[in-house]
């Protein structure tokens, strides 16, 4: 129960209790302000204002019915939790009672006991929330620390040690090995770009920066594009693509679908052995277009398929996969749910064995003009 839903209960509680009308006031650190009312109510007169200043500050009633700024339109009493004001409430009754009736009183004093304790509880559940979200903030800060680190090191030590290489005894080294050196460098420096470049695309996803296009795509062909740039980049990996016929297209961004489809290649390749093969299917379904990359890995247990798609989770870590950020398969749910799309992780039924990412992309309306958008 939210600090709002247990004020409209006091408020309402009050107002039944009196017969009358009731509102709430709690202090925002500079002044009390009005958290609501029963009836509905925004505004107090001055002379209400000051009773019910007056009241909070001095813990005592004050208004209507007290010797305190009687001529108030409200009875106003402090809401106490361990000898502090938590709120003042203010109720006012029909304009035939001349004293606050003594059964009235004991209601609303009843009331506003009970309600201290539920605020109270309520504050603390507020205060244990924000310090779990402050500790999973600092989870996932010491994640990226660690994931950076790694990532970061590993290809540039690759880079500085080959190009040392390179210096200091490239003239004693042949042919095959200068190039093989050179090779090292190159597929180190791709693997810290597509790592900075995850970074940049979280980035900007969570900051809602990224500009998501509507043109229409033609799935197939960004898909084999995709295909090329992965067997460019993983050279010793088998791909085979199967594109049904006669699909439609859909609106999206080339660019990033594009990106996506590599990551899920990229991801397959870290997490399946040397000679499998992963699989690509393009195909139609009602409304729509699915891709599915399918690899011959260790697979992913149930209770992780959902997780996988969340910043820095990865599967059972230790496990002696790849290390990596835990943030590719994220930026993939991130840029498909900004194109109208979905996707999920399963077991591949057709290896046998491994892991099939399946995304589903929905044929939308073109925009009015019935341009490319």
């Amino acid at each position: 129960v939210s600090l709002d839903d247990v004020m409209w209960l006091l408020a309402n509680q009050s107002a039944a209790a009196v017969r009358g009308s009731s509102i709430i006031l709690t202090h925002d650190g500079r002044d009390l302000t009005i958290q609501g009312g029963w009836p509905p109510e925004d505004t107090l007169a001055t002379l209400d204002w000051a009773a019910a200043r007056w009241a909070y500050k001095e813990r005592a009633p004050a208004g209507r019915f007290t010797s305190t700024l009687p001529a108030a339109r409200y009875h106003f009493r402090a809401m106490m939790s361990n000898n502090a004001p938590l709120a003042v409430i203010g109720v006012e009754l029909p304009e035939t009672e001349e004293a606050l009736p003594s059964a009235t009183e004991a209601a609303l004093q009843s009331i506003l006991d009970q309600a201290a304790i539920a605020i109270e509880r309520t504050r603390l559940v507020d205060q244990a929330a924000k310090v779990e979200t402050a500790a999973e903030g600092e989870r996932l800060r010491a994640a990226l620390l660690s994931s950076v680190s790694h990532d970061l090191r590993t290809p540039l030590a690759s880079i500085v040690g080959s190009v040392t290489g390179l210096r200091t005894l490239g003239d004693r080294m042949s042919q095959s090995e200068r190039a093989d050196l050179l090779l090292t460098i190159e597929e180190e420096a791709s693997r810290l770009s597509r790592f900075v470049s995850n970074l940049l695309d979280m980035t900007k996803l969570e900051a809602g920066a990224l500009d998501i296009r509507r043109d229409w795509v033609a799935v197939a062909d960004t898909v084999r594009r995709a295909v090329t740039r992965a067997n460019k980049t993983f050279p010793k990996r088998k791909t085979e693509l199967a594109v049904s016929p006669n699909l439609p297209a859909i609106r999206g961004d080339t660019a990033l679908l594009e990106q996506v489809v590599f990551n899920l290649l990229d991801n397959a390749n870290k997490y399946s052995g040397p000679g499998t093969a992963t699989r690509v299917a393009v195909k139609g379904e009602a409304g729509g277009v699915i891709v599915q990359v399918s690899d011959e890995g260790s697979g992913i247990p149930e209770q992780d398929l959902e997780k996988v798609f969340e910043k820095f989770y990865r599967v059972s870590p230790g496990d002696g996969r790849p290390s990596g950020t835990g943030l590719g398969l994220s930026i993939c749910a991130g840029l498909i749910k900004a194109m109208g799309g979905t996707i999920k992780a399963g077991n591949s039924i057709a290896a046998g064995k491994g892991t099939c990412i399946t995304i589903s992309l929905p044929v939308l309306p073109a925009p009015v003009d019935g341009g490319p958008g």
